[in-house]
């Protein structure tokens, strides 16, 4: 056809049909509405809060699909987007967030939980915390404890559980910054005695290492794969028997599955109450030995004594474990000194430090080869990732909401989809 016999628009014309278009973002929502029936937790957000789960889920997927925006640009985001209610201002979801009660996202955790048990009750599920530094003074949970990122801010903390193979979160808890992790599995045990499993199995980072928390795993029947702290007695016992021949790094004990050196003890864990009376189960203790992490370790470390120079150089004291361990305050020190003069290097503490780089030791009570607890271990790094992707493109760092939304921020962002 020749382009003499085309029609001919004006621009009028032109802008009047553009105008009644708009670009719709339907396909990721598409899929995470997919996801979201065929992992049943569209079933669970239905059973739970039947009057308001279109409104929940839509904004679940706003944080999936718009990583980088916030609840701000909500309303004009999701007019392009084809999710399960219509947009909502900003009113409206400041009230959905101060409505929705803790009670009714634990029924819906329990939900998940019981979900993720009866599809792999083998799978080990992931439990860790997440400090997150707050300027806040009103958010009774601000406070200060062990902040990972910054010691010298306030925090709360997150504790989070998931799901290994599928990444989703299954249990979650907004803490008072100041809680040591050592006390966190009590609460985690109450709901966890709550389903009906046969086989619970759980990965632990060594900040959960506690002979009481041992031995209440041992009680009930929970199956775990732990960091053990280098200052337990039983880590110490393994530690002695096998530093000498690992550091040898014998080509026998060396496995190339996990291509490092290894060696495993069992002992009989004991203990003996009134209540319980004598107890004997059999404890797993693995010891690890890799060149590349022995050096890592060693270049890291001096990088950070390095700048604790620095500081002192500069008048700062650092008010962090790691130079308290490394520095100490010289008797003779007078006030009048400058502070770079009143603390000296512990060559002691670093003589400890260089023996024990490289090494690592797991406790199990299921896990009997030492291959397969460290593969098992390593894969809480979903946690991480998840820890990672909360902080980083959730705007997790900085809590920004009011005491009344504060938990139910905290699960619309979090827990609603397993890692995409």
């Amino acid at each position: 056809m020749p382009a003499s016999s085309l029609p001919s628009l004006s621009n009028q014309e032109v802008q009047a049909v553009l105008s009644k278009t708009y670009p719709l973002n339907a396909g990721a929502a598409y899929v995470l509405k997919e996801l979201a029936i065929q992992s049943g937790l569209m079933r669970d957000l239905k059973a739970i809060f039947p009057h308001n789960w279109a409104e929940i889920l839509s904004l679940a997927m706003f944080f999936v699909i718009y990583p980088d925006q916030n609840l701000a640009n909500y309303d004009v985001t999701a007019a392009h987007c084809d999710f399960p209610s219509p947009p909502l201002s900003s009113q409206r979801i400041s009230e959905l967030l101060a409505s929705i009660p803790f009670k009714q996202c634990e029924q819906y955790m329990k939900l998940r939980l019981a979900c993720s048990t009866k599809a792999n009750s083998s799978n080990y599920w992931a439990f860790d915390t997440i400090s997150i530094s707050s300027f806040s003074q009103t958010l009774n949970k601000v406070a200060f404890g062990h902040n990972k990122e910054d010691p010298e801010m306030a925090m709360l903390k997150i504790a989070l559980l998931i799901d290994e193979i599928t990444g989703e979160p299954l249990y979650y808890k907004v803490l008072d910054g100041s809680i040591a992790d050592v006390t966190l599995l009590r609460n985690l045990f109450a709901e966890l005695s709550k389903l009906d499993a046969e086989q619970i199995n759980l990965v632990l980072d060594r900040g959960f290492c506690s002979e009481n928390n041992f031995q209440m795993m041992f009680r009930n029947n929970i199956g775990f794969a732990a960091g053990l702290k280098s200052d337990l007695k039983i880590a110490q016992q393994a530690l002695q028997e096998f530093v000498p021949q690992l550091t040898l790094a014998l080509p026998q004990q060396h496995c190339p599955e996990i291509d490092c050196y290894c060696a495993t003890k069992k002992i009989e864990w004991y203990s003996s109450s009134r209540t319980f009376g004598k107890e004997y189960s059999p404890f797993y203790i693995h010891v690890y030995y890799d060149l590349q992490r022995e050096t890592s370790e060693k270049t890291h470390m001096t990088a950070l004594v390095e700048s604790f120079r620095s500081r002192l150089e500069k008048g700062n004291v650092p008010n962090y474990l790691v130079f308290k361990e490394f520095f100490k305050l010289k008797p003779s020190a007078k006030k009048q000194d400058p502070v770079a003069e009143k603390y000296q290097f512990y060559v002691n503490s670093w003589v400890k430090f260089t023996k024990s780089c490289g090494f690592f030791v797991l406790g199990s009570n299921e896990i009997s080869s030492a291959p397969q607890a460290l593969n098992i271990y390593q894969q809480k790094d979903v946690v991480e990732k998840a820890f990672n992707n909360y902080k980083d493109k959730y705007g997790g760092r900085r809590m920004r909401c009011q005491e009344t939304s504060l938990d139910s921020k905290v699960f619309i962002i979090y827990p609603e989809f397993p890692l995409i």
